[in-house]
């Protein structure tokens, strides 16, 4: 776009002058970041930016609240206290949510292969993706595996310790697991 003005109404020169002026600069900084048919181009912004009608900026991570809810198993409890709850925290850039946790000593009340984190969005995975765990399981170090499954609302995360989800988590109040995991999702986030 170029705003083409030339202002010959104005009769004072100096006033008609400024008024070129403002609009050669106009001019100059709408092209920088626009292409010749008004979309943009590249833009480079000094503060943040949000996207998709959201609030927080894109790119920012926001802390889940604790709620013990978001944190089950399959045919037993897994238990965490706030205070367990180190880090669980996300970040959406687009249709991407990127997922960091860290839970600290928390309980598993019976022997299970799935346990399951709940995040408090309005959103779905869209692809099976998988991501890694790193555990500390009543002593027994390893890394474990993040699925964030298809046709589940609020994702939830099914952490295991290998892949196939044949090993079971330790009946015990020594569980400390971190890890993180990216994944695209749809609904209204």
């Amino acid at each position: 776009m170029n705003i083409g003005l030339a202002f010959p109404e104005v009769k004072d020169h100096a006033t008609r002058e400024a008024l070129v002026r403002v609009v050669s600069g106009l001019n100059a900084g709408y092209g920088v970041q626009h292409n010749a048919n008004d979309t943009h181009g590249t833009i480079t912004a000094t503060g943040s930016i949000a996207e998709r009608k959201r609030t927080v900026p894109m790119g920012a991570w926001s802390n889940v609240a604790f709620s013990a809810s978001n944190y089950t198993a399959t045919g037993t409890t897994w238990t965490v206290t706030a205070a367990q709850q180190v880090t669980l925290k996300y970040t959406l850039i687009g249709t991407t949510l990127l997922v960091t946790f860290y839970i600290n000593t928390s309980t598993v009340g019976g022997a299970t292969a799935n346990l399951f984190l709940t995040l408090p969005l309005n959103a779905a995975a869209t692809v099976t993706a998988y991501g890694t765990c790193v555990y500390d399981d009543n002593a027994t170090r390893g890394t474990g595996v993040i699925l964030a499954a298809t046709g589940t609302t609020s994702p939830q995360l099914k952490l295991m310790k290998d892949i196939a989800g044949s090993v079971n988590w330790s009946n015990s109040a020594a569980l400390t697991i971190a890890g993180q995991i990216a994944f695209e999702v749809s609904g209204s986030i």
